[in-house]
């Protein structure tokens, strides 16, 4: 048997690519009241993007080619900042008070898209990388459930399911656990909001500062080593897995919070896509504060300095989050190789000649 070379062709180019194109506009207004003690900002804006490169998803079967993107894509993005201050002085004793908060949404307004089975399943309409996955119901925890003739079977439960693993959601009723059960969870991995405050006060050369700041209407989807223990390379399992059902613990009564624990999880029935991995990536965290003293410039002058400040800080001290697994909030990538966040300390001096 003779074998032969064969030949096909790759992607296709395309010669008619140009540049995306943006609108914008914006209204805003600054106020002062209190001989600018206090100030306000504030400012809405909307955005309107086209041309933007974009797959085709909705052609024949009959076109044996790898095509290019396109210009087609359309995406809106609209929202709000607004900024506050206010700063004022009693008998010596200088404070401040500061915050800011801004609210951001995009939406999808067209792409080339296939019409699904069910209208949740549409991307178009909807933030660009919304998460949509299947909905978490529990687990299994006897095998007279797993035995269940009315239980939904999953696409992906291979030999079968066992005691340990997940329920989800059969949301078209038709007795299989698939693609088609899947919808919109969460939010996608970018907030739409950011906020921050922070206030801080000086007195007879003494001064605070102390920074907050946060997220909301964020999801952060755990997979890898965030979620899979004994993964080939990547170590041995991580604490979070010490939630994970067994039959001791189910008849104990404990708290289950993580499936039965497989060898070879790869992307089976358990780890699937769900509202389970997906989870809110909202936070809190006391990012910054810092105590100082400055000498009296009189003083100082006697020993020809012109300023001499002691202070000593610390940086990311506290986070508050609803997370189940140790990752850091602020980097919203859970494969479970972020650097983790550090608290840092410092002091040092600050002096002018």
């Amino acid at each position: 048997m003779t074998g032969y070379p064969i030949y096909q062709e790759g992607r296709l180019n395309n010669p008619d690519i140009t540049w995306e194109r943006a609108r914008k506009w914006n209204a805003g207004v600054e106020v002062r009241f209190f001989e600018d003690k206090l100030s306000f900002v504030a400012d809405y804006f909307e955005e309107k993007r086209d041309n933007i490169l974009w797959y085709l998803n909705t052609v024949p079967e009959t076109v044996a080619a790898d095509l290019p993107p396109a210009n087609i894509g359309k995406v809106e993005n609209r929202g709000f900042e607004v900024h506050g201050t206010f700063n004022d002085n009693i008998g010596g004793f200088s404070y401040w008070i500061d915050g800011a908060y801004s609210f951001a949404r995009n939406k999808i307004i067209y792409q080339d898209e296939r019409q699904p089975a069910h209208e949740r399943m549409l991307r178009t309409g909807r933030p660009i990388d919304q998460y949509f996955g299947l909905t978490f119901e529990g687990f299994y925890n006897t095998w007279e459930e797993i035995n269940d003739p009315d239980r939904p079977v999953s696409e992906w439960e291979g030999g079968g399911l066992q005691p340990g693993d997940m329920k989800y959601k059969d949301l078209n009723g038709d007795g299989l656990i698939n693609e088609e059960d899947m919808g919109p969870i969460g939010y996608s991995n970018w907030p739409e909001i950011t906020y921050n405050f922070s206030f801080g006060a000086s007195w007879k050369g003494f001064d605070l500062s102390v920074l907050f700041q946060g997220t909301e209407n964020v999801s952060v989807y755990y997979t890898n080593k965030a979620a899979f223990p004994f993964m080939e390379d990547w170590g041995p399992a991580q604490s979070w897995h010490l939630g994970r059902w067994t039959p001791e613990r189910y008849a104990n009564g404990e708290e289950i919070t993580f499936p039965r624990l497989e060898l070879n999880p790869g992307q089976g029935h358990n780890y699937k896509i769900s509202d389970f991995w997906v989870q809110d990536g909202s936070y809190l965290r006391l990012k910054n504060v810092e105590f100082g003293y400055r000498f009296s410039p009189a003083l100082l002058q006697k020993i020809g300095i012109d300023s001499f400040r002691m202070y000593v800080s610390g940086n990311n001290l506290l986070t508050w989050n609803n997370f189940t697994y140790r990752v850091d909030p602020d980097a919203r990538e859970a494969w479970g190789r972020t650097y983790p966040s550090m608290r840092v300390f410092n002091a040092g001096v600050n002096c002018q000649v």
